[in-house]
């Protein structure tokens, strides 16, 4: 696809699916917890947009979007998602490692942060 550069693939069989697995387990590399964050930030953007944020002709251009495209935008999906949810989301996706969340802790506190500012919703009557 134009555009993209070339990035090695992992030699063998990788682990997961092309719509879910990260960089690392893409390029065969190891994983740690960021590893999971990532994959968690594409399911919050699947369960958010409705959509998964990746998607091609193959697996093969599927993991070469994780690998070189640019983080979609929800917004621009779901225009009513937070603006910090989506910067949230982007973070858990970034391509390197280094400018992901360094734990679940991280991520949790800023998801934290994020709902303390939010009312509660009620239940709809019945």
């Amino acid at each position: 696809e134009a555009g993209y550069r070339e990035v090695p693939l992992a030699d063998g069989p990788v682990l997961g699916t092309p719509f879910f697995a990260s960089p690392a387990q893409i390029q065969g590399l190891s994983a740690d917890g960021r590893t999971d964050i990532y994959s968690l930030g594409v399911t919050f953007d699947t369960m958010l947009t409705g959509r998964r944020p990746f998607t091609g002709r193959s697996p093969d251009s599927v993991v070469r979007k994780h690998l070189e495209a640019p983080r979609p935008s929800i917004r621009m999906k779901r225009p009513t998602v937070a603006r910090m949810i989506e910067l949230i989301v982007q973070r858990m996706m970034a391509i390197r490692p280094e400018g992901r969340y360094p734990s679940t802790r991280a991520l949790r506190r800023d998801l934290e942060l994020f709902l303390a500012s939010q009312p509660l919703l009620r239940p709809r009557e019945q």
